[in-house]
């Protein structure tokens, strides 16, 4: 008996700690988020409205396509993380092969719109 109430007294400590966790992380991965998109207001989602603070380059459709491909890694790792504040660790795990396919997108473009935008050589 003295052992049940052992495990049950030390179950609401290990529970706060993994929300205290969850909600640590879950928020770091919002914040993350916001300060990308803010970073990227002035020269990309609202280029022209807010100047910039040195030239742009033109928007290409090579450009468009990186904007969205990294914007999709950056949303799935905001969902992966909050999946896991939620504790739906399976949705988590089935939607974390999405990032098998879009990981090498994501190489394939940032290596074209690298050699585009300053060729090597």
């Amino acid at each position: 008996m003295s052992g049940a109430k052992l495990k049950m007294a030390s179950h609401p400590a290990h529970t706060r700690a993994i929300s205290s966790d969850r909600w640590f992380f879950g928020t770091a991965a919002l914040a993350m988020t916001a300060v990308i998109v803010i970073g990227f207001l002035p020269s990309y989602d609202m280029r022209g409205v807010i100047p910039a603070p040195h030239p742009l380059l033109p928007m290409t459709t090579l450009v468009h396509i990186h904007g969205a491909v990294f914007t999709a890694w950056m949303l799935l790792f905001l969902v992966q993380t909050l999946l896991i504040s939620a504790g739906r660790a399976d949705m988590h795990r089935q939607l974390g092969l999405a990032s098998l396919v879009l990981l090498p997108v994501m190489i394939v473009v940032a290596i074209f719109a690298r050699w585009i935008v300053s060729p090597l050589g």
